[in-house]
């Protein structure tokens, strides 16, 4: 089923004017019948943008124009917590497809004009029910370059951090995903961010390599490496791999217990340790501990047979041999 040409302003109307009844609390018989309304709408809706979008685009745009004109998006998606389970996620389907269809310039200018929506979405997400919900529809919004630049400047930004670290599995995993996609899906602004927020990210971001929560500590190794193998972030690597404190990070990562952490924080260890310019605290460091070092990477996962890992290893081990003595003052 689909929306017809003359009845489609008419079944957004509907969709406007039934959300508001799903927020007053009714008969139990009543609710069930509007959820049951609403939900067949928002189906109907979808499939339609999705049949329109390639078979008749004049209509499509004009769907869009009036979603836009009757505030139905931050309708949807201020009452996502509201609807059922199937309904959420019809309509994060949407925001996608809004995101991505060559209207996508109007809708990205609502979103920015509307920030109040991205701000739900982020006070919400911290709630189980409607994390992977939430977590989707960011990650469906920073598709867009502009919206990707807003969230990344905005103070909700940070509030992934803390999320990744809680103790459910779902929702830390879930904030994760969206915290390496608004870093990684449009290189140049999130290289532009940590350059400009490079001190207040990092105090955030080191917290989760130390996090009790097991995966958030992995994935962040694992993000921190592409950060800083990544090209368009060279300013950023630069000042990172020169902070002896990160050193010293490392130097604790790589003889964590799990084997799993020490081999995703040797490859984060290998960059700093590779820096040809390194800081004189740095050189402090690895001199003071060179014989300790050595011996550990000596004997650090020989049981892995990777060639490539060995040979780094070895190039590491000569780089440390190589250090200049400490200068005796």
């Amino acid at each position: 089923m689909s929306l017809r040409k003359k009845n489609f302003a008419k079944t957004l109307t509907m969709i406007s004017k039934m959300i508001p009844e799903i927020l007053t609390k009714q008969d139990p018989k009543i609710m069930i019948k509007i959820h049951q309304k609403i939900n067949k709408l928002i189906l109907t809706l979808k499939i339609t943008l999705d049949g329109f979008q390639q078979t008749n685009t004049d209509l499509y745009k004009k769907i869009v124009e009036e979603m836009i004109n009757q505030d139905l998006i931050k309708m949807m998606v201020i009452n996502i917590d509201k609807f059922e389970f199937e309904t959420r996620k019809e309509i994060a389907r949407i925001i996608e497809e809004l995101i991505l269809c060559e209207e996508k310039n109007s809708v990205i200018a609502y979103f920015l004009e509307k920030e109040e929506i991205i701000e739900s979405l982020f006070n919400k997400y911290e709630n189980s029910g409607l994390s992977l919900i939430c977590g989707i529809i960011i990650r469906g919004l920073s598709n867009s370059e502009k919206i990707t630049e807003r969230i990344l400047k905005s103070k909700y930004f940070f509030i992934l951090f803390k999320l990744s670290e809680q103790i459910n599995f779902h929702l830390s995993t879930d904030a994760f995903s969206t915290l390496e996609k608004l870093l990684t899906k449009h290189v140049e602004i999130a290289s532009n961010f940590l350059n400009e927020n490079y001190e207040g990210f990092f105090t955030e971001f080191d917290k989760l390599l130390f996090s009790v929560n097991y995966v958030a500590r992995r994935q962040s190794i694992r993000l921190l490496s592409d950060l800083l193998l990544e090209r368009k972030n060279f300013q950023v690597m630069t000042k990172y791999i020169n902070d002896s404190s990160h050193l010293q990070n490392f130097m604790n990562l790589i003889i964590d217990p799990s084997k799993g952490i020490q081999f995703d924080a040797f490859h984060v260890f290998k960059v700093l340790i590779a820096n040809p310019k390194k800081d004189e605290q740095i050189v402090d460091i690895l001199a003071n501990n060179k014989k300790k070092l050595i011996d550990f990477l000596s004997q650090f996962q020989n049981e892995n047979q990777n060639e490539h890992f060995q040979d780094e290893k070895k190039l590491i081990i000569q780089k440390i041999t190589n250090t200049p003595e400490k200068k005796r003052k």
